[in-house]
């Protein structure tokens, strides 16, 4: 029975070393996350009535008295953030192919497609955004997509800008992949970070399991939880706001979802900030 015993001691050093590296690795705590609650933030800025993510969909959004704005970025060839949802150009400007295969100077030159046809609408970067957004005295939820190949270089990018201009009470930034958050709060802790989660979520099965520990939070020092509608019920809203964690619901629309989360004290994305659609 010795070599049974040396699988359990094997086994069992290994699963402390672990433990011990998950210690040392782990975030510190989220700063405070109370400045994001209850906020009525506009999904891609008012995207009914201007194109998405483009600098009138945000001055949209502060005319329907929007608290804040959610904003999609991708990266440029040459590194820069620019307010885009979609890896590639074709349904949102006059380009086409991948964001990523453009110089933000290239992509300037293209114009965003507008709600209803053509546009002279041009890509903001996501640092004219934060000029926009503090001028207008809006807070900004900036999401990181998972499709951004360069995941460390986009997390010290929006880092820079958080320094830049001490976005710290005013912006989050929000993820559906746990790395982007990693990296950002590696950087600098004082950034508040957001972890969204749906139903489906776009990772694998490994990736997914570990997401759905609660410890994962902790460990990634997340604030802010961003559930989709579906999953959004009672039971989750009370366990979550009862472990400190802001939540921030996407994207409830109608007069009856919003009735409801009125209720609690959470925040909703939604397509219509200025009333139902």
């Amino acid at each position: 029975m010795g070599w049974l015993w040396k699988l359990v001691a094997f086994y069992g050093a290994a699963t402390v070393l672990a433990i011990a590296a998950l210690y040392l690795t782990a975030l510190p705590s989220s700063p405070d996350v109370s400045g994001f609650s209850r906020l009525v933030i506009a999904h891609r800025g008012d995207a009914l009535n201007f194109p998405e993510n483009s600098l009138l969909a945000i001055e949209g959004a502060k005319q329907l008295n929007a608290d804040a704005v959610e904003i999609d970025t991708m990266m440029t060839s040459d590194g820069v953030l620019v307010a885009m949802h979609d890896p590639t150009l074709d349904r949102t400007t006059d380009g086409n192919g991948p964001v990523a295969d453009y110089t933000f100077a290239e992509i300037s030159k293209l114009r965003i497609k507008g709600v209803n046809g053509g546009s002279d609408i041009p890509v903001p970067s996501l640092e004219q955004v934060i000029q926009l957004v503090l001028k207008l005295g809006l807070k900004l939820e900036i999401e990181l997509k998972t499709e951004t190949e360069n995941k460390y270089q986009a997390s010290t990018e929006i880092v820079r800008l958080f320094e830049k201009y001490s976005l710290y009470e005013s912006a989050y930034v929000s993820s559906f992949d746990p790395r982007f958050l990693y990296y950002i709060r590696s950087e600098n802790p004082k950034i508040v970070t957001a972890l969204a989660i749906k139903s489906n979520p776009p990772y694998n099965k490994l990736v997914e399991f570990l997401i759905r520990r609660d410890a994962i939070l902790d460990y990634l020092g997340v604030g802010i939880i961003l559930p989709s509608i579906d999953i959004a019920d009672e039971v989750f809203i009370e366990k979550w706001l009862a472990r400190g964690k802001a939540i921030n619901i996407w994207t409830p629309n109608s007069g009856r979802e919003k009735s409801f989360y009125r209720n609690y004290s959470v925040s909703i994305t939604t397509d219509c900030p200025g009333g139902t659609c």
